[in-house]
């Protein structure tokens, strides 16, 4: 009869099996087999060393358990001899892949160092088998059955952690799969456990997580993931440059501050945070400069020329927070450093003509501005349209339209050969605000148009709100008084989110005017009050002296003189103290316009005469206005010139149409005035109604009141109304 074989389980938790029933034996007997099954026929004395080594009666000892051995079921299976023990017919679970477990695992014999010594070879052997069997199978698996070879490479890595070739594997497999998270957490893991021991995986491996190795970003990912960090920066600066030319501005910022925290040169960090604010200013993200500018100024220091351009950026960042001040004195100090070169004197220059021009020191503005034209290279187009529209800006506040045309004009060509963002929408709305000069109102909204879509395609809430007031202005021209409102407040809304006091203030003018042309005559006043506390509040000299000036009409044409004083001498002491003698024809106008709403003609006229020949054309065509109702009032003959200049113009041609009726009643100029009639608001229709003859009640209850809020002036108002058009009620 065919002997039944002995299986021998030696993975894992030791087993003999005869029969498929456990046969119960001591840890030696155990042990003893084991080592019989792999190395064959063994010597006694061998055996006896092995197993009670050091011990004088180990072959005793083995005699003993041998007999214990022929006691049991497996007795069949031993061949034994006086020198000699060997196992017979025993299948092992050691020739087939399995799962099961570590050779002989729990099983120790402390008494026996030999056979521990042996033990352990026998599982480093085992186990390479082991993970050779695995490797195959997970290879064979990868042609199939991709999920299923994961999980066996991942037993490997489990088995030998160390391993670049399994790791490969494990990352081509996760790759294959799509699930790429996971391999780089593997990779990491792995990276991890070599630096541990002062290794870095092979280069083969890293390149397993690299999509395109020639790619710049890939190119450097590889070389960071090697901790090759020098090499790396070249390859980041590259995939910064790519995606810059791809407009993918958020991208390459990150790029550089991964450059950033490979590079330990100071001068070469201070040059990556430069880009950085330079990228931050095209996402138009100006909140977020100020870390950047802490950074470039802890790498500039001990560097001269660093420091300078530093300071430089520091001034740019300034004058976009509206701290003109602190802008300008920090651009000057820039200038002093006799290491600055030219490209950042250039810079230096402009921030200074930005900020004397918003301080409203208009001869320093010029001549700063023009150098930095000078100095700037032709290569810096950014900087050069910053340039001419900041001189476009000085000249128009100059009065020298033509002058400014030219200038924006030149800017409004440059930024097509630049992707510069910032600054776009400001340009863009003085195109719409030289179309709107030119009376086409139309033309002017598309440019505005296209500079609030500008404004919220980049997230540029500062440029908005400005945008915004100069729509309003078109809907005011238009005659559309709803639009209109409604886009200042929105305009407010936007400069209040952003918490930028300079434009709020702004826009409160804008919303005052607004207000006063349509005849809500108290809350212009109640919103021109807060225009000049927010000018006063943040010490806007310029600004604060302009709504100064536009508040002397609000009350004076409801008769508080006494308010529209006050405020003229507030007005003349702030420009005495500060030199802002560019606003002193402002000033003579709202004093000539004064005295002409007291009364006082012949004063006003004095006054007006020295302006009618003004080369700011608004305040002539002002002056001109005001000069035809002095006359009138004195009885005097008004030159016809001076009616055809008015009427050729947008802006005063409606004002203007009350007096020609007044003076003269022909059809045409009647005609006329009923045509624009239903596109007057305010004073404005009150005139032209009390011309034509026309009802006027419901116009009169409205503006009176509108006052309702200021008892006193109401009383103030009906002289007015008295004095201009004899009438008593109010």
């Amino acid at each position: 009869m065919k002997l039944q074989k002995l299986e021998l389980k030696l993975l894992g938790t030791p087993q003999v099996l005869l029969k498929k029933r456990e046969v119960k034996l001591t840890k030696k007997s155990l042990a003893l087999l084991a080592y019989l099954a792999l190395e064959g026929v063994v010597q006694r004395q061998t055996l006896a060393e092995l197993l009670w080594g050091g011990v004088s009666n180990a072959s005793g000892n083995l005699r003993r358990e041998l007999h214990r051995l022929r006691e049991t079921e497996i007795k069949d299976f031993l061949e034994i001899t006086n020198t000699t023990v060997q196992l017979l017919a025993f299948q092992t679970d050691l020739e087939v892949f399995s799962e099961a477990g570590e050779f002989l695992q729990g099983l120790q014999l402390s008494d026996a160092p030999e056979f521990e010594t042996w033990l352990e070879q026998q599982r480093l052997d085992l186990s390479k088998k082991r993970l050779e069997q695995m490797r195959n199978h997970a290879a064979r698996l990868e042609l199939t059955d991709v999920s299923a070879a994961i999980v066996v490479y991942q037993e490997i890595m489990l088995l030998e952690p160390l391993s670049d070739f399994d790791s490969q594997a494990l990352l081509r497999c996760l790759l294959n799969q799509g699930q790429r998270d996971e391999a780089e957490r593997v990779f990491d893991l792995f990276k991890q456990r070599l630096a541990e021991i002062g290794l870095t995986p092979k280069l083969e491996t890293a390149q397993l997580l690299v999509s395109d190795s020639a790619n710049a970003e890939g190119s450097a990912k590889l070389l960071e993931r090697l901790g090759r960090g020098k090499e790396a920066i070249t390859f980041r600066l590259a995939a910064a440059a790519e995606a810059e030319q791809l407009h993918d501005y958020a991208a390459s910022f990150e790029h550089f501050g991964n450059a950033l925290q490979l590079q330990k040169i100071p001068s070469e960090k201070a040059g990556l945070h430069k880009k950085r604010i330079e990228l931050l200013y095209r996402m138009s993200k100006v909140d977020e400069i100020e870390k950047e500018l802490l950074a470039l100024e802890q790498c500039s220091r001990g560097d001269s020329r660093l420091e300078g351009e530093a300071l430089v950026t520091k001034a740019q960042w300034l004058t976009q927070t509206q701290n003109f001040a602190a802008a300008l004195e920090t651009a000057t100090a820039a200038l002093r450093n006799p290491l600055l070169s030219k490209e950042a004197s250039s810079l230096a220059q402009y921030v200074s003509g930005a900020c004397n021009m918003r301080l409203g020191k208009l001869a320093e503005a010029n001549i700063a501005f023009r150098q930095a034209v000078d100095l700037l290279p032709i290569q810096k187009i950014n900087e050069r349209v910053h340039a001419h529209y900041g001189l476009a800006q000085l000249e128009m506040q100059r009065g020298n339209i033509s002058e400014a045309r030219a200038l924006h004009q030149t800017a409004l060509t440059l930024l097509q050969d630049t992707d510069e963002r910032f600054y776009r929408p400001g340009i863009l709305s003085m195109a719409g605000i030289f179309a709107m000069m030119d009376g086409e109102n139309l033309k002017a909204l598309e440019w505005l148009e296209m500079a609030k879509r500008e404004c919220e395609s980049s997230n540029n809430a500062i440029n908005l709100a400005m945008v915004l007031v100069n729509i309003s202005k078109v809907y005011a021209n238009l005659g559309d008084n709803t639009a209109l409102t409604a886009t200042l407040e929105e305009a407010i809304e936007v400069a209040r989110v952003t918490g930028n006091p300079v434009l709020e203030g702004s826009i409160l003018n804008n919303l005052a005017i607004s207000h006063y042309q349509r005849g809500n005559l108290g809350v212009a006043i109640e919103t021109g009050l807060a225009g000049i506390e927010c000018a006063r509040k943040i010490k806007d000299t310029r600004g604060l002296v302009a709504r100064l000036l536009a508040q002397v009409e609000y009350v004076a044409q409801v008769g508080d003189f006494v308010a529209a004083w006050n405020h003229l001498a507030e007005a003349k002491q702030l420009m005495e103290s500060t030199g802002l003698q560019e606003l002193q024809s402002h000033y003579n106008l709202q004093k000539a316009d004064l005295l002409l709403a007291e009364g006082n003609y012949k004063q006003s006229l004095d006054i007006l005469e020295l302006l009618v020949d003004h080369t700011n054309q608004e305040i002539r065509l002002a002056s001109l206005y005001s000069k035809a109702i002095a006359l009138e009032q004195l009885q005097q003959p008004i030159p016809s010139e001076i009616l055809e200049e008015l009427s050729g113009n947008q802006q005063f041609a409606t004002r203007i149409l009350a007096l020609k009726i007044r003076l003269e009643p022909t059809q045409e100029n009647l005609a006329a005035g009923q045509k624009v009639l239903p596109t007057v608001t305010g004073l404005e229709e009150l005139a032209l109604r009390i011309a034509l003859a026309e009802p006027y009640n419901q116009v009169l209850e409205h503006l009176t009141q509108s006052l309702e809020t200021y008892p006193e002036l109401q009383q103030g108002f009906q002289s007015r109304l008295k004095q201009q058009y004899s009438i008593t009620r109010a």
